[in-house]
């Protein structure tokens, strides 16, 4: 089942299943962070996979607009058996309607700067 994480709230709520908040959204920034801190903090993967160049993937709501947190072509799924576990996987994309989401994302992810790159 789909659901957004709000992270004024820090809850996950169902979405009915032909909203797709992600539609337009893309890529504006990298973070590493391992997955058991994604789990910590956002819950498990709140979206369906592509089965293909994505294994997990959380939908976020944000002051900034909507936001993606997910890992892209370095998983099972893409990389078949030289692909990564989930558990695995420390270096995630971010995606957005506006790069301003990668600064709430990273403050509530409690990120170092190090760990966030924002596309310029």
């Amino acid at each position: 089942m789909n659901q957004i994480f709000d992270i004024t709230t820090k809850k996950n709520y169902p979405l009915p299943e032909k909203l797709w908040l992600s539609e337009g959204t893309s890529y504006v920034g990298k973070m590493q962070i391992p997955y058991q801190k994604l789990i910590d903090k956002l819950g498990k993967s709140n979206q369906d996979n592509d089965g293909y160049k994505v294994d997990a993937e959380w939908l976020i709501s944000t002051p900034a607009g909507i936001a993606t947190i997910y890992n892209y072509k370095t998983g099972k799924n893409y990389c078949r058996n030289e692909g990564l576990e989930v558990e695995q996987i420390t270096d995630w994309h971010i995606g957005g309607n506006s790069k301003n989401v990668v600064a709430y994302i990273g403050k509530f992810l409690e990120l170092d700067p190090f760990e966030l790159d924002p596309l310029k």
